[in-house]
Protein backbone atom coordinates (compact mmCIF):
# COMPACT_ATOMS: atom_id res chain seq x y z
CA UNK A 1 0.00 0.00 0.00
CA UNK A 2 2.63 2.25 1.06
CA UNK A 3 4.51 1.62 -2.74
CA UNK A 4 1.03 2.81 -4.02
CA UNK A 5 1.00 5.76 -2.53
CA UNK A 6 4.35 6.58 -3.21
CA UNK A 7 4.21 5.97 -7.08
CA UNK A 8 0.52 8.01 -6.89
CA UNK A 9 2.78 11.04 -5.39
CA UNK A 10 5.11 10.89 -7.68
CA UNK A 11 3.24 10.76 -10.76
CA UNK A 12 1.23 13.20 -9.56
CA UNK A 13 4.16 15.76 -8.85
CA UNK A 14 5.60 14.71 -12.95
CA UNK A 15 2.25 15.89 -13.80
CA UNK A 16 2.27 19.21 -11.96
CA UNK A 17 5.65 20.10 -13.10
CA UNK A 18 4.88 19.22 -16.59
CA UNK A 19 1.46 21.20 -16.76
CA UNK A 20 3.77 24.20 -15.28
CA UNK A 21 7.02 23.98 -18.04
CA UNK A 22 4.39 23.28 -20.87
CA UNK A 23 2.92 26.80 -20.51
CA UNK A 24 -0.50 26.46 -22.46
CA UNK A 25 -3.43 24.17 -22.46
CA UNK A 26 -3.23 20.84 -23.94
CA UNK A 27 -5.15 17.62 -23.19
CA UNK A 28 -5.68 17.09 -19.26
CA UNK A 29 -3.21 20.19 -18.28
CA UNK A 30 -5.58 23.18 -18.22
CA UNK A 31 -4.06 26.26 -17.52
CA UNK A 32 -6.34 29.58 -16.93
CA UNK A 33 -3.53 31.79 -17.45
CA UNK A 34 -2.56 30.66 -20.86
CA UNK A 35 -5.79 29.78 -22.49
CA UNK A 36 -4.52 29.93 -25.51
CA UNK A 37 -3.01 27.36 -28.22
CA UNK A 38 0.96 28.40 -28.67
CA UNK A 39 2.70 27.50 -32.19
CA UNK A 40 5.76 27.71 -31.27
CA UNK A 41 5.55 25.14 -27.99
CA UNK A 42 5.56 22.20 -30.25
CA UNK A 43 6.92 19.91 -27.79
CA UNK A 44 5.87 17.11 -25.49
CA UNK A 45 7.22 17.33 -21.61
CA UNK A 46 9.00 13.78 -20.67
CA UNK A 47 9.43 13.93 -17.44
CA UNK A 48 11.82 11.00 -16.10
CA UNK A 49 14.15 10.64 -13.02
CA UNK A 50 17.86 11.66 -13.11
CA UNK A 51 20.72 9.68 -11.32
CA UNK A 52 20.04 11.20 -8.32
CA UNK A 53 16.40 10.17 -8.10
CA UNK A 54 15.04 14.00 -8.78
CA UNK A 55 12.59 14.35 -11.47
CA UNK A 56 13.72 16.01 -14.48
CA UNK A 57 12.35 17.65 -17.49
CA UNK A 58 13.22 17.21 -21.05
CA UNK A 59 11.42 18.60 -24.00
CA UNK A 60 10.81 15.95 -27.02
CA UNK A 61 9.92 17.56 -30.28
CA UNK A 62 6.52 16.52 -31.74
CA UNK A 63 6.09 14.55 -34.81
CA UNK A 64 4.13 15.90 -37.84
CA UNK A 65 0.45 14.68 -37.84
CA UNK A 66 -1.20 12.61 -40.91
CA UNK A 67 -2.97 14.37 -43.19
CA UNK A 68 -6.19 12.20 -42.63
CA UNK A 69 -5.66 12.81 -38.74
CA UNK A 70 -5.00 16.39 -39.75
CA UNK A 71 -8.64 16.15 -41.54
CA UNK A 72 -10.36 15.05 -38.54
CA UNK A 73 -8.76 17.54 -36.41
CA UNK A 74 -9.90 19.87 -38.56
CA UNK A 75 -13.70 19.15 -38.60
CA UNK A 76 -14.23 18.58 -34.62
CA UNK A 77 -16.38 20.62 -32.86
CA UNK A 78 -15.15 22.29 -29.94
CA UNK A 79 -16.65 21.17 -26.40
CA UNK A 80 -16.51 24.25 -24.10
CA UNK A 81 -19.27 23.13 -21.93
CA UNK A 82 -17.46 19.39 -20.68
CA UNK A 83 -19.71 19.51 -17.55
CA UNK A 84 -21.06 15.80 -16.68
CA UNK A 85 -19.21 14.23 -19.86
CA UNK A 86 -16.19 13.71 -17.99
CA UNK A 87 -14.99 9.80 -16.60
CA UNK A 88 -14.37 10.07 -12.66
Amino acid sequence: MIFDLQSSLLSAKATIISALEREEIRGAHQRSDFTNLNSKFKFNCLISMDENNNLKISKVPLKELKDTLKKIIAGAKKEDNISGKLLE
